[in-house]
């Protein structure tokens, strides 16, 4: 009998046990793109609503929370109203359409909008018939839902069932009534439906990728800067080997060119002095300078340099130093692990410009 009753004891228990995760339940819009709540559609938070270019989810998942039919109200009446903690201590009773706005809902009652595309929301409910409990809708972060972008306060009005918002597929969204103090599961929202407006597309918000020209000799796959940029996958980079004499019309496709450390031929040096003035270029290769005439190499010595003009938009992203050695403030910016760098002693048509940062004993 003894243990005839532990096994009925542990069948009730994954009867229980099914019963409830079967109440976290997946509904889908009808033609429409419409979901209206029926006495059959009783579920715990965490159940969701597809439709056609949105996912909404209803409360968290794992909550206790459940949505049960109210025939009096005609929809889902939630067992719990928009808490923080679950408890009365922590209900969500204020907020703000300015910053810091107020806590976002992580218990009781609340939609989540997540849209895969551009269009409008409709919610149909009966708001809790109470002036301090206005209808709350937030704006967030796609990639990180709990950075408050914005939020637009509906105050309570008897005459309004439903509620519309235009959303896109960049953010995500809560929608909640505030709760009324200390009431955790009385003064409630109840949800009557749903419904969704596909006006547009998802916006792309990936950038188009700079188009780079890589100007290289020798081997690519042992070209340290070639290979960081690939790596990055910041931009579309072309490999061009420097074999020849170039034009601006040979990078006419490129919004930018890198010459490479590595670049050695003559004829493409000489003519990329040419093409210089007319091209975005990042110069890799310090040496090519003298050969354009604008100056001499020299190494030197050091691995950092000093940055004459610290507030520049140059260093703006960049961490400078303060140089402990130096009698007047001033910054550094080390350019190098424990090699030197090298620099150039300016002549010709740069002689007399203006100079950002030095080998500090070439000032």
């Amino acid at each position: 009998m003894k243990h005839l009753k532990l096994i009925l004891a542990a069948i009730l228990l994954i009867t229980a046990s099914n019963r409830l995760s079967a109440e976290v339940k997946s509904f889908e819009g009808d033609a429409d793109n419409s979901w209206t709540a029926t006495a059959s559609d009783a579920c715990d938070n965490g159940s969701t609503i597809s439709f056609d270019g949105m996912m909404m989810t209803i409360g968290a998942a794992n909550d206790g929370v459940n949505w049960t039919w109210h025939a009096g109200n005609g929809g889902l009446l939630p067992s719990q109203m928009p808490s923080t903690g679950g408890n009365a201590g922590t209900l969500i009773t204020s907020f703000s359409e300015t910053a810091p706005f107020g806590p976002l809902p992580t218990h009781g009652a609340f939609l989540k909008i997540e849209p895969s595309s551009v269009g409008k929301v409709t919610i149909r409910g009966l708001a809790s018939r109470n002036t301090a409990q206005p209808l709350i809708f937030v704006t967030t972060h796609r990639s990180d839902p709990s950075t408050i972008l914005a939020a637009k306060i509906t105050a309570w009005d008897a005459n309004v069932s439903q509620w519309e918002y235009d959303v896109d597929n960049l953010h995500t969204y809560y929608f909640f009534q505030l709760s009324y103090p200390g009431q955790l599961s009385s003064y409630r929202f109840t949800l009557k439906g749903a419904s969704y407006e596909k006006t547009g597309e998802g916006i792309n918000n990936t950038p188009d990728k700079h188009k780079v020209g890589y100007l290289y000799n020798g081997n690519l796959n042992t070209d340290r800067g070639y290979q960081f940029l690939v790596s990055q996958n910041l931009n579309d980079v072309t490999p061009v080997e420097a074999n020849k004499e170039f034009t601006t019309e040979d990078f006419s496709a490129f919004e930018t060119i890198v010459i490479s450390s590595t670049v050695t031929n003559s004829d493409a040096i000489a003519s990329l002095g040419e093409v210089r003035p007319f091209v975005p270029v990042l110069n890799l290769n310090p040496d090519i300078y003298e050969k354009w005439g604008y100056g001499k190499m020299v190494n030197s010595g050091i691995n950092f340099a000093t940055v004459l003009n610290p507030a520049h938009a140059l260093f703006k992203e960049l961490n400078l130093v303060e140089d402990p050695n130096s009698d007047e403030k001033s910054y550094v910016l080390p350019l190098c692990s424990y090699l030197s760098f090298k620099g150039l002693q300016l002549s010709g048509i740069f002689a007399d410009d203006p100079v950002l940062a030095v080998a500090y004993q070439n000032k």
